[in-house]
């Protein structure tokens, strides 16, 4: 998902000049998959790990996800205006990591046979 937020803004821009660009897309997945990884790991899996002794995942996202948006949204919208040349990256990071609080707080459904 941050890959294709990433590479559609910049492509948006630009996206006669930006053809032959298919090669750089690939590359870009490794570092992208892995300053996901490390954002999801140190950001959002320990409000999971240290509240999950009497509470379930439901009960964690209530908690503590809104206080997650407002501070993600605030330091991404600042590095935006900041440095509006990679808002492209804190689009990306922004979408990804609220996405990221959804996957981790969502319920395994079973399924059930007859």
């Amino acid at each position: 998902m941050a890959t294709i937020i990433f590479w559609v803004v910049i492509l948006s821009k630009n996206f006669h000049e930006n053809i032959d660009i298919a090669l750089y897309i690939l590359v870009s997945m490794v570092p992208i998959s892995i300053c996901c990884t490390a954002t999801i790991l140190f950001t959002i899996a320990p409000f999971f790990w240290l509240e999950n002794n009497n509470k379930t995942k439901r009960d964690v996202f209530k908690k503590w996800f809104p206080f997650y948006a407002i501070l993600s949204f605030g330091l991404c919208f600042y590095g935006s205006i900041s440095t509006p040349e990679i808002i492209c990256f804190f689009s990306a990071a922004y979408f990804t990591s609220l996405q990221s609080w959804v996957w981790f707080a969502s319920e395994k459904k079973l399924k059930h046979s007859i």
